[in-house]
């Protein structure tokens, strides 16, 4: 087996390396973020109603809209809450039929999915 000197020698010049200004401090709106990192991290099944209702209507934009079950003492509903009213909410079921319940009504809201 026959090896081949390399054909093309290139003189690699010595540079040093380049003086980098680095970003040495940062700061925000630190009460607005503690709060919402205390918010993010209380469990969903651990909040009120009132909480739930806010948290499934206000989600971050490109979150899609969660399906959830709200149980009340007759029946329940599976779909998503669309609008909040004083008393009431509004939720859109599966058939994009909307119903109105009474948040006196309501016993518990559970996540179901995307």
């Amino acid at each position: 087996m026959q090896t081949n000197e390399p054909l093309l020698y290139i003189d690699q010049p010595d540079l040093t390396k380049p003086k980098v200004n680095m970003q040495t401090e940062f700061y925000t709106g630190k009460s607005q973020q503690v709060n919402r990192q205390e918010k993010d991290n209380k469990r969903f099944i651990h909040c009120s109603l009132n909480e739930k209702i806010d948290y499934l209507l206000n989600l971050p934009y490109g979150v899609p809209q969660m399906k959830c079950e709200v149980i009340t003492e007759e029946t329940s509903y599976r779909g998503k809450l669309i609008k909040e009213e004083e008393k009431t909410i509004w939720i859109e079921d599966m058939r994009r039929k909307r119903h109105f319940i009474l948040k006196a009504d309501i016993k518990d809201i559970l996540l179901i999915s995307f």
